[in-house]
Formats: structure tokens, C-alpha cells, sequence
């Protein structure tokens, strides 16, 4: 290996964990500020896979991509550990399957010898708190940090280019992580400009039928047609989730 690739090994590496600490850092400042209610069980299988991820690279050889993920299993457990605290989510069937997903993958790195194969359980298993965090990000998407997202996509990319050799076991949980996070990011901030367009639109109406009502007063109430819209997901509201440090 030439000085020039370990040196950019190294600088990739090091940009990686302090993405990854930032990102963790807006987090917890969500939480210290009220406004974020990190999901417990998503979080403890972020935690556990995030330690089997760092493991499985190592044992691979993988270099100083492994400085990028094992940063960013200590940042997750400690987000874990306020989860515990004044965290949300409770034993829903759909935390059950994904705890469930999540120890299928632990048990395959536990138990398969090929690095690719215990890599891709523990991308499986973080990808299962991954999803279960959609349901409540659709709902409210105020209810997630975009910016924590982003910055894990840009820490996942990092560690993809910080793998010292090109080959499946190496890549693959670093490439995941770059386009999940990175997905999840855009997610948010769909929802957002949807909820935010939804709002004014109510806003419209709602100043429509105000000036109707003025000009006829006798007129009778506005038909329930014009206020179609403006309810609640009702059948999310109930998903428990992480939570937003307003980024």
C-alpha cells in the first residue's frame, strides 16, 4: 500500500467518525431539549448490530473502515442508554419481528464463518430498525432528525472509502449504511414539504370559508367536502419512533 492510499485511508476514516459523532451529538440535544423520543427497541437493535457490524469488519481485515463503524457503535450505544431512559415503544407485534430480525442476524454472525454472510445479517438486522421507523416518520416526520440521517449517509460513504480492499465482505455493510441513512434522510424531508403544502392548503380553505361566512351569515356551516385532508394519519399516530433535535 502506497503513503499517498493509507493517508487517504486515514483522512476518510477520520472525517467519517466525526460525522458520526456529530450526528449522534444533534441527536441527544433533541433529546435533552424534549423534542426527541428515541425508539428503544430500534435503537437497541442499532446498538447491537452497530457492535456486530465494527466486529465483522475487523475480523475481515477491512483497516480503517473499522475506525468509522466502531465510532459509530459507541455513539449508538450511547443514544441507547438515554433510550432506556426517556425513550418510547412498547412489545408491538411489529417491534417483535424486528427484534426478531435483528437476532437472526446477531446469530449468523455468531455462527457463520463466511465474512460476507455474517456482514449481510448484520446489514439485514440494522435495516429491520431502519423500517420500523418509516410507519412514525410518514405520521411525523418532525419526529426524526434529518440531519443525523444525512450525517450517517455521509458516514456510511466514508467508510466505503475507507475499505482498504474492494471486495463484498467489506462493502457491503458500509454501502447499505450510506443508502439507507441517506434514503431515510430524503424520506423526511418529503414528508415535511408534503405536511408543510398540506397546511397551507388547509390554511387557504380555511380563509375561504371565513370570508364566505362573513359576506352570508346566515349561509349555514361549510360542507365537510372543503375540510377533506386536514385529519391526521389516525391509523400511525399511534407508531412509536426515535425523535427529532428540530434539524
Amino acid at each position: 500500500m502506497s503513503m499517498h492510499a493509507f493517508d487517504a485511508h486515514a483522512v476518510a476514516a477520520t472525517a467519517g467518525a466525526a460525522l458520526s459523532l456529530t450526528g449522534s451529538a444533534l441527536y441527544l440535544h433533541g433529546v435533552r431539549r424534549g423534542g426527541t423520543r428515541p425508539h428503544r427497541g430500534s435503537w437497541l437493535v442499532w446498538a447491537v448490530i452497530g457492535v456486530v457490524a465494527a466486529g465483522a469488519q475487523g475480523a475481515d481485515g477491512a483497516g480503517w473502515s473499522v475506525v468509522v463503524l466502531a465510532v459509530q457503535a459507541l455513539a449508538t450505544v450511547l443514544v441507547l442508554g438515554v433510550a432506556v431512559r426517556c425513550g418510547v415503544g412498547s412489545l408491538t407485534p411489529a417491534n417483535l419481528a424486528m427484534l426478531a430480525v435483528a437476532a437472526v442476524g446477531v446469530l449468523g454472525w455468531t455462527t457463520l464463518t463466511d465474512p460476507t454472510a455474517a456482514t449481510a445479517c448484520a446489514a439485514l438486522a440494522d435495516g429491520a430498525g431502519l423500517v420500523a421507523v418509516v410507519p412514525k416518520t410518514w405520521a411525523d416526520p418532525h419526529s426524526e432528525t434529518m440531519a443525523t440521517y444525512a450525517l450517517a449517509g455521509i458516514t456510511g460513504l466514508s467508510a466505503t472509502l475507507a475499505v482498504d480492499s474492494v471486495d463484498p465482505a467489506s462493502l457491503l455493510f458500509p454501502v447499505y449504511f450510506c443508502l439507507g441513512n441517506a434514503g431515510m434522510a430524503t424520506l423526511i424531508v418529503a414528508r415535511r414539504r408534503a405536511n408543510r403544502a398540506g397546511s397551507s392548503r388547509s390554511a387557504v380553505s380555511g380563509g375561504t370559508v371565513g370570508s364566505s361566512r362573513s359576506s352570508r351569515p346566515f349561509a349555514g356551516p361549510a360542507p365537510l367536502a372543503s375540510l377533506a385532508g386536514t385529519a391526521p394519519l389516525a391509523g400511525m399516530a399511534g407508531m412509536a419512533g426515535m425523535a427529532e433535535p428540530g434539524a
